[in-house]
Formats: C-alpha cells, sequence, structure tokens
C-alpha cells in the first residue's frame, strides 16, 4: 500500500505533524498504537503549561512562536486552546539548572526579551496566593503565561488533519520499518496487523518507544524513561479561585529534588492537578515495558509533605498517575534527519515539557517530511550532538 509520508506515532508531534503537512496542503497515513492522548503515553491529560518564562533563550523564542500559532488556530478553529491564568515561579534554587531551568536564568531571558513580569517576595506572594513559601523565597511571574488544553488541541491538530486527507491507522502496531536495497526505491513500514505501508518520507514520533522503532534500522539515541508522578488533591471550595499555577524550584533534601508543580483548581468539587518534576532512580527505564506502572510511595509521600507545607487549603489526594518522560542528558529535545538516510525524521526526547511547542514542532516536522528548508533554527536540536549519542547497535 502506497501511503507517501508516514507518520509513526498519534501523540502531540504526531497530531502537530499531521495538522502541518494538512497546512501545506500535504497529506499523510498516522500510525498509532493506540488512539491520540491515549492514558499510556507521553501526550495523556487534559492540560499542560504554557510559558515563555525559559532560562534558555532558544526554548523561549520557540515559545513565542508556538504562542502565535496556537491563537491563530484558536481563531480558525473558533476553539479556546490557551487560558490566560499566568504562571508564578517561586523558591529559592539559586541559578542551579533543572528541567524547568531556574528562576534567576529566566528573569534575565525576559528582560532580554521585554517580556513583562512582576517580581514578587515571600511576602507579597503569600498575600496574593493560598501559598506558603519558603522563607527567603525569589518571585518570577508571567500573566501572559497560561494553561494550554491539551486534549481539545489534539483533537483540533487531528480534525484539520483529517479533513485534509490524513488517515489515522489507531490501534496498529509497527513491527517492522526497512531500508530498500535499491536506490530510490520506498520505505516499508509494516504493522502487526498484517499491512505494509511503503514510505516515500517517514517521520517517528513514538516518544518513549523511538528507540524500539530505530532498533529496526539498527540504530539507538541515548535517552532515558522516566516515570513521573501526577496528582489530583481536593481543596477549600472558599480558595478555589485564588491558586494559581504555579512551579516551586527548592534545594534537593534527601530523596526529595525539590521541583514541584501545580495548575488552577478545576471542577466542583474543586481539585488541583499537581506533581514533582524529578524521579527517582527506582522510577527510571531504558525500555518503555520496564517503567513501573504504580508511583513509587516515597515521592508520593513527598508530594504529600510538600502540599501540606506549602498550599493552604489543601485536602486529600483523589488520584495518582505516572506519565513517561523520555529524557535527554541535555533536557533538550531531539529534532533531526537520521545522517545515514535523510527521508527519515525523528522526534523524541520530549523532556515533559514539549507540548507548548507543539506547532512549531510540527512544523519542523513537516518541512522535513517535504525536503523544504525549515524557516526555524533547529541547530539545538540535532540528533548527532553529543548529549544524544546516536550510535549503531
Amino acid at each position: 500500500m502506497s501511503a507517501g509520508i508516514v507518520v509513526v506515532g498519534g501523540g502531540m508531534a504526531g497530531c502537530a505533524t499531521a495538522w502541518a503537512l494538512a497546512e501545506a496542503g500535504e497529506a499523510c497515513t498516522v500510525v498509532e498504537s493506540a488512539h491520540p492522548g491515549n492514558s499510556g503515553g507521553g501526550s495523556s491529560g487534559t492540560s499542560r503549561m504554557f510559558r515563555r518564562m525559559y532560562s534558555d533563550p532558544y526554548y523561549a523564542r520557540l515559545a513565542q512562536a508556538s504562542l502565535d500559532a496556537w491563537r491563530d488556530l484558536e481563531t480558525d478553529s473558533r476553539t479556546t486552546l490557551l487560558d490566560d491564568c499566568g504562571l508564578l515561579f517561586f523558591g529559592d534554587r539559586g541559578a542551579e539548572d533543572s528541567i524547568e531551568g531556574n528562576i534567576p536564568g529566566a528573569r534575565r531571558v525576559m528582560r532580554e526579551r521585554s517580556l513583562p513580569f512582576d517580581a514578587p517576595d515571600a511576602a507579597a506572594i503569600a498575600a496574593r496566593w493560598p501559598l506558603r513559601p519558603p522563607e527567603g523565597s525569589e518571585g518570577l511571574f508571567e500573566a501572559t503565561a497560561g494553561t494550554l488544553r491539551s486534549r481539545r488541541a489534539l483533537e483540533v491538530m487531528a480534525g484539520r488533519a483529517v479533513r485534509a486527507g490524513t488517515v489515522f491507522l489507531n490501534n496498529e502496531t509497527v513491527v517492522a520499518v526497512r531500508r530498500p536495497a535499491r536506490r530510490g526505491q520506498p520505505l516499508e513500514v509494516s504493522l502487526e496487523s498484517g499491512r505494509a505501508l511503503q514510505a516515500d518520507r517517514l517521520v517517528l514520533a513514538a516518544g518513549a518507544w523511538t528507540n524500539r522503532l530505530l532498533a529496526h534500522l539498527g540504530l539507538r539515541v541515548r535517552i532515558e524513561l522516566w516515570g513521573m508522578l501526577w496528582a489530583h488533591y481536593a481543596v477549600d471550595p472558599a480558595l478555589a479561585a485564588h491558586y494559581p499555577q504555579w512551579f516551586c524550584f527548592t534545594p534537593p533534601r534527601g530523596a526529595d529534588e525539590g521541583l514541584y508543580y501545580g495548575f488552577p483548581a478545576e471542577g466542583s468539587p474543586p481539585l488541583v492537578k499537581t506533581g514533582v518534576d524529578w524521579c527517582p532512580p527506582a522510577m527510571r527505564a531504558a525500555e518503555p515495558d520496564e517503567l513501573p506502572t504504580a508511583p513509587d510511595p516515597g515521592v508520593a509521600r513527598c508530594l504529600d509533605s510538600f502540599l501540606r507545607t506549602r498550599l493552604v487549603g489543601v485536602g486529600e489526594c483523589v488520584g495518582r498517575h505516572i506519565s513517561p518522560y523520555a529524557m535527554t542528558a541535555d533536557n533538550g529535545f531531539i529534532l533531526d534527519t537520521l545522517p545515514s538516510d535523510p527521508r527519515i525524521a525523528v522526534f523524541a526526547g520530549d523532556c515533559g515539557h514539549a507540548f507548548k511547542f507543539a506547532p512549531v514542532l510540527g512544523r519542523l516536522l513537516a518541512d522535513l517530511a517535504t525536503g523544504r528548508r525549515p524557516a526555524t533554527d533547529r541547530a539545538p536540536l540535532r540528533i548527532t550532538r553529543p548529549a544524544v549519542a546516536l550510535s549503531a547497535i
């Protein structure tokens, strides 16, 4: 079966690529082992943070370009995708870097890019929000940040792609990827159902399953899978409207690595979505089948303790979940073609914060899949950089 452009993976990157191809007048075939946004993948859930408040200026620029594209998509689809609730960074970790960067670096980049922000101290934070910040906390608040309705965004991106002729093959697993023996022949993607797709161009956007696909080509990249804990907690209804979207940076203490986040309260009765941005060795793996499916009890206790110490009005936990993060050594994404075959593009290493960049990532992958010169610099995302260590197996 001739399929032209084949995208493997129907999560954020796959749907964004299909949408970008549709905008360029190209259809594709998306192969997804379950369905877009399924609970076992990295694009599950209903919400993600959106911000330009990065300590790395490259990602701050990508965030701005993505924000513009999200706004355009909202207008075109007449669908609300971003809720402008702002984002508060607080705590005291100095310039030590993390998955989310650091407060001094983010403040510097915000100034360099002339982005508006407030810098409340601990007393101002406690007076404005139902939070108990650590003594000596510094704050950074970006009012133009918000929450991205991720599940709805997947539906909109996929819907626009389907209307342009894209076919989604859900509940299909790739069992082989073969390069032709002779130059000029198409790639072959074999599915567990027995179907075989002939692909002129191939985009691998399978998140935690990236190395399983690359293994068919005799290749591997250095990514580690982290099972990250997030949960919902009940909160005092009288305070529900006052909880901010926040990220707290505190120094590591023993098993507690000190990085926590939370979203505004939603629902009735009100709940906050919150979680940790760190992962103990016991919750890490090289293969998705090796990732634990149950939360680590020690991490769950750390989250409980943090919330009861730092949030006013927090109640009982009503559900804990694990999501897979595909982590690179430098916390940067992989977005590139294979040096050995430029017909094959790869997106991997989401590092838990890629969803907000979907429009830009999708356009980059679509450019690579159609042979166009990308309009956005992707040098920091190269698959050949030392932190990724693309190698033969």
